[in-house]
């Protein structure tokens, strides 16, 4: 199974940029990036199917937080907030739809899996010190 990849979203230097995305993914030829959001701290963006997540520093609760942009509005999931990013996946759900996959490290990391928003979050069995989570229909690594 070949993965397609966003690469029109990407962070530089404290900003979430984005370039004009048509079609399946693709970025229009010679688009100039723009502003999407000010990073509050270094981050990786996934992106998959027009939907962008990250985690970013909340200065005022000094704790990170997943942020998820779909249909040009950006909003704080309902993910727990953590002391140090977090790290996070979107992709297609068992049945279609995007789904968050991020690592959860109250204790030791395990991967969990749950709506754009958060909600319903699934622990994934034996996932204990996992990084660098990834989700593709029933598989998620």
């Amino acid at each position: 199974m070949k993965i397609r990849t966003c690469r029109g979203v990407w962070a530089v230097g404290g900003l979430l940029v984005a370039a004009a995305i048509v079609g399946a993914g693709s970025v229009a030829a010679g688009a100039a990036p723009v502003t999407i959001a000010a990073l509050q701290g270094n981050t990786a963006v996934a992106a998959y199917g027009g939907v962008a997540a990250w985690s970013d520093y909340d200065t005022a609760e000094k704790s990170w937080n997943v942020l998820v942009r779909r249909d040009g509005q950006i909003s704080t999931t309902s993910v727990p907030s953590a002391g140090k990013a977090i790290e996070v996946a979107v992709g297609p759900g068992p049945s279609g739809p995007q789904v968050l996959a991020y690592l959860s490290c109250a204790g030791k990391c395990h991967l969990v899996v749950s709506a754009l928003n958060g909600s319903d979050p699934r622990a994934i069995p034996g996932t204990q010190g996992a990084s660098h989570p990834t989700v593709w229909g029933e598989r998620v690594a």
